[in-house]
C-alpha cells in the first residue's frame, strides 16, 4: 500500500522514517530502502521504460522495449568486455554495471540511507549556483523520497507467487 506522508523539516523527515519504520509491529532494525528523485512524475519507473511506448507484436511475447533492451545490452557489452576488470558472468552483474555507467535499465538504484535519498531529492536546492536555468528547475521540482520495506515486498511478492495458479511452496 502507498501512503504519501509529506515533511516539512528535516525533523519531520526523520519522524516519518521513524514512524515507517516501526509500522505493523516492526523494530528498530527494520531494513528500510529509500529512492530519492526531483521529479515525482518518474514515479518508480526504470530509466528504460520512461517515455516509451510499449508495443508488442502480433502475439504478445515480445515488445519494442524488449528489443530496445537487447540492443543496448548487445551494445554494451561489445564494447566494455575488455574495459572491465572482472568481467561479470550472469546478465544481472551485467545490468549492475550498466546501471553504475548510467545507462538505461530495468534496474533502480535505492540506498539504505535517508540522507542520500533526500539529497538527491533536493539536489536543485543543494546547489549553491543562482543561475535562470537553477531558478527555473527549482520552480518546477517536486522532491520526492519513496521509502520500500524489501522484506515486505519479498513476502508479498512470494505470497502472489505462490497463490497463482499452479503455484507451490518450498519448505
Amino acid at each position: 500500500m502507498i501512503q504519501k506522508w509529506y515533511a516539512e523539516s528535516l525533523a519531520e523527515y526523520y519522524e516519518h522514517i521513524a514512524t515507517i519504520a516501526n509500522m505493523n509491529g516492526t523494530d528498530d532494525k527494520t531494513i528500510l530502502w529509500f529512492r530519492g528523485h526531483e521529479y515525482r512524475h518518474f514515479n518508480l519507473i526504470p530509466s528504460i521504460l520512461r517515455s516509451t511506448d510499449c508495443n508488442y507484436n502480433s502475439t504478445k511475447t515480445y515488445s519494442v522495449n524488449h528489443l530496445r533492451e537487447d540492443y543496448r545490452f548487445q551494445h554494451f557489452t561489445a564494447r566494455n568486455y575488455d574495459k572491465l576488470d572482472a568481467v561479470p558472468t550472469s546478465v544481472m552483474e551485467w545490468q549492475q554495471v550498466m546501471q553504475h555507467y548510467f545507462t538505461k535499465t530495468r534496474l533502480m538504484d535505492w540506498s539504505e540511507s535517508a540522507e542520500i535519498s533526500i539529497a538527491f531529492a533536493l539536489e536543485a536546492y543543494l546547489n549553491p549556483l543562482a543561475d535562470e536555468e537553477l531558478k527555473k528547475k527549482r520552480m518546477n521540482v517536486s522532491p520526492t523520497v519513496w521509502i520500500l520495506d524489501p522484506i515486505k515486498l519479498n513476502e508479498c511478492v512470494y505470497d502472489a507467487l505462490v497463490t497463482k495458479k499452479g503455484g507451490y511452496r518450498h519448505g
